[in-house]
């Protein structure tokens, strides 16, 4: 299955997991579209808005939502999944392929709220908003799931990874080979909305909610748009592949450095759309094992212990394919974004796994004859990505780390402030995008300082001054000096930060 083989038609991302019309699903799949309501049946909050829904699984007494999952009867869609993979075995269809995405994206979304509305019921009744989050207790989240959703689960992600039904599922968790909890793809997909087109995030709905509301709706959509502007960055990352000359390779790889910067858009767009205040509601949801206090035994599927990463825009990628097209990657073997790879490399399609594979080992061999033009170009690309992952970690911040009254440290602990740290509970990125980012930087004055006397010298020095005061004030944000809030005006500037950049979706399907 290549659907989610990165492509320079439409990025890191498939266009079909955004085109699609609700309709015309519930129309095909019947069982797919009873599916679909029950779980809007559980959904906290209404859309738009954030309005507290009538009836949902906080309003259901005590142990009322997971006796619901656990009664449903899952056994029809179970059935209409194995047609559709069976279908797709025969025909290889994107469209067949992006079903059963669909499919498997809604069964993991109540596997999420299985696992966690028993903690979020805790926390939604007696969290203390004065206090540090990560110092309160709302229990342990589920170690399993009911037979049938777990089936239901498996199937389809077997299906997406392009296993059959006679391939051992045991086996296969067993050898990480296939994940488990609700994953980027499974958030980002969307229908587009009637009577239009998916040319901005306005334009689309998630496939699934659990929160439900605006701010989960945009905080999925805006990184479904980070995704599908990445066609520059695949380009450059075919080139390296199809052993394009040096030459072309520089020019390829500073159209990916001036792209990459819409990305950065999205990212400073996210708190305007997506209500910080929110976060702390939807991250039990999107909550996964990796690294996580509510899992201290792992989730067991088929008799199986696993520790998925967390389902978050760590997942994107964006870093990983520019660290490896810069060249930035071969000079940090064991660094930060190894645990983010680790992460990624459970929780995304073997289709971009492959690609990402491929692209480590060319993107190795054209280091050797890049000339001092793609040299040039590939600091451009790299100061594009730390814009990026600045703006990502800015969003970190002010979603997470502000809300809960927690810090990530990035000096040597000091036992005379001792505080509560932020360590990614949700499988997110807060504790090493940041640390990311100031390795690079680093990385990028070396890069700078070897084009000197170069008849390709970099000379965007100015850039580079007004973005460390910029790493300056997000640094220390991120380590709890939070008076004033977070002025993100150089990075607009930066980044040439408009309206249309930070909503739209590129290439707009034609």
């Amino acid at each position: 299955m290549d659907l989610f083989q990165p492509s320079a038609k439409h990025g890191a991302f498939p266009s079909q997991l955004y085109s699609m019309k609700r309709a015309d699903v519930y129309k095909a799949f019947p069982e797919l579209a009873r599916l679909i309501n029950f779980m809007d049946s559980l959904v906290i909050r209404d859309e738009p808005g954030e309005k507290e829904s009538a009836s949902s699984a906080l309003t259901m007494p005590d142990g009322g939502a997971t006796k619901a999952i656990e009664d449903f009867n899952y056994q029809p869609m179970i059935d209409e999944a194995a047609k559709i993979a069976l279908d797709f075995r025969k025909k290889n269809t994107a469209e067949l392929s992006a079903y059963l995405f669909i499919y498997r994206a809604v069964a993991r979304h109540i596997v999420a709220m299985y696992l966690h509305i028993d903690q979020y019921r805790n926390f939604h009744k007696n969290y203390d908003s004065s206090k540090n989050f990560l110092d309160q207790n709302f229990g342990l989240a589920k170690e399993s799931v009911p037979e049938g959703l777990e089936t239901l689960v498996l199937d389809t992600e077997k299906a997406t990874r392009g296993y059959g039904p006679e391939d051992d599922t045991v086996k296969l968790l067993q050898e990480s080979k296939l994940s488990f909890v609700l994953a980027y793809p499974d958030y980002a997909a969307a229908y587009c909305r009637p009577d239009a087109g998916p040319t901005d995030v306005h334009q689309l709905d998630p496939v699934a909610y659990m929160l439900g509301g605006t701010a989960e709706r945009y905080f999925k959509l805006l990184h479904l748009a980070v995704e599908s502007k990445l066609v520059p960055l695949v380009e450059a990352a075919e080139a390296m592949m199809n052993g394009v000359p040096t030459e072309k390779r520089a020019e390829i790889i500073n159209r990916a450095a001036d792209r990459s910067r819409d990305a950065a858009s999205v990212i400073i767009k996210m708190p305007e759309l997506s209500d910080p205040a929110m976060y702390l509601h939807l991250r039990w949801f999107i909550q996964g094992p990796y690294n996580s206090p509510s899992y201290p035994n792992g989730l067991t599927v088929r008799g199986v212990r696993i520790a998925p990463g967390g389902e978050t825009g760590s997942q994107s990628s964006f870093a990983i394919m520019s660290d490896l097209v810069s060249g930035v990657r071969y000079n940090f073997q064991e660094d930060s974004l190894s645990k983010m790879e680790k992460i990624h490399r459970t929780t995304r399609e073997q289709g971009t796994i492959n690609f990402l594979d491929r692209l480590w080992e060319s993107a190795c061999k054209c280091h050797a004859d890049a000339g001092v033009a793609e040299r040039h170009a590939r600091a451009r690309l790299l100061q594009s990505t730390n814009y990026y992952l600045l703006g990502h970690s800015a969003a970190y911040t002010i979603h997470v780390l502000a809300q809960q009254k927690s810090v990530v440290s990035l000096q040597e602990p000091d036992a005379k402030r001792p505080r509560k740290e932020d360590v990614a509970t949700g499988g997110s990125a807060g504790s090493f995008l940041i640390k990311k980012v100031l390795e690079r930087q680093a990385y990028l004055e070396k890069m700078i300082e070897s084009l000197e006397g170069t008849t390709h010298a970099f000379s965007d020095k100015e850039s580079n001054e007004l973005f460390k005061k910029q790493l300056d004030a997000v640094r220390r944000h991120t380590e709890g000096e939070r008076d004033g809030g977070l002025d993100l005006t150089i990075l607009r500037k930066l980044v040439g930060f408009t309206e249309t950049n930070s909503v739209n979706i590129t290439p707009p399907l034609s």
